[in-house]
Parts: structure tokens; sequence; C-alpha cells
């Protein structure tokens, strides 16, 4: 964490807060469809369980944690496209509101929210499309 970034990140966050606060929300609840409906599928329990503890913990570092490292395990058995959109538009969102790089400005961190906007909109119409053909209900996911 670089000091001088925690003060601008949290500057940027306040100059923009019902944007920022609109889109966590709306991507913490793209991310958990995304884990009840295929991660859940092919992931253990307590996997799982840690994944929604990390997008519970309020701390937008910690929301990709334990999906990032379980890319192997999902992406090998089930859907790789869409958990590439869930792990991208929460390491942007992470990346616009925090402190882990020393060159970030506004003007980066507004194309960061913008790029966690737009693969969380992607997520969500794979989500819906792949809904319609039972991928809700489904034991199993297959490979894409």
């Amino acid at each position: 964490m670089w000091p001088h970034q925690v003060e601008q990140a949290a500057r940027y966050r306040m100059a923009h807060k019902s944007r920022v606060d609109a889109l966590e929300e709306a991507l913490l609840a793209t991310i958990e469809d995304y884990v009840a409906t295929v991660a859940s599928k092919v992931m253990k329990p307590e996997i799982v369980g840690l994944i929604r503890e990390d997008l519970a913990s309020g701390d937008p570092s910690r929301y990709p944690r334990t999906l990032r490292f379980e890319a192997v395990s999902i992406t090998t058995t089930c859907f790789s496209r869409p958990y590439w959109m869930a792990i991208d538009a929460l390491n942007f969102f992470a990346d616009a509101v925090g402190a882990n790089w020393p060159y970030m400005d506004d003007a980066k961190r507004g194309w960061n929210i913008e790029s966690a906007r737009d693969e969380m909109q992607q997520l969500q119409r794979w989500l819906q499309d792949n809904r319609s053909s039972g991928l809700s209900s489904a034991d199993t996911v297959i490979i894409h």
C-alpha cells in the first residue's frame, strides 16, 4: 500500500460517493449471483463460503481474493470467460478505490470505475442469457 494513495483514494471515494457506492452494491450483487449460479456448482462448499466472506468483508481489495485463487479449479471445469469478467470487475473496482498503485490518479480511478462497470454489465448479460438455458437450475455446468 502506498501512503500517499490512501488519502487520494479516500478523497476520490468521497467525491464520487453515490456513483462508487452504487457500483459496489451492484457489483457485489452480480458476483453473488455468479457464485450462486455457477461457482457453487463446481467448487467445494467451504470455498464458496470463503468467497462469500470475502464479498461481505467490506474491503474491496479482499473481494476477489478467494475467487482469484480458484482460477484453475473453476476455469477447467466450467465457463471461463464469465469467471474472468467477475475477477476483472472486482479488481478494477479495488484498484479504483484502493491504494495499491503509486501512479494512480483520479483519471485512472475513473477509468477503473468504468472498466469495473463494463465487466460487471457483461457478466450480468452473460448470466441473463444463460439463465434462460437453465443455468440457475443446472446441477453441473460445462466448459464454454
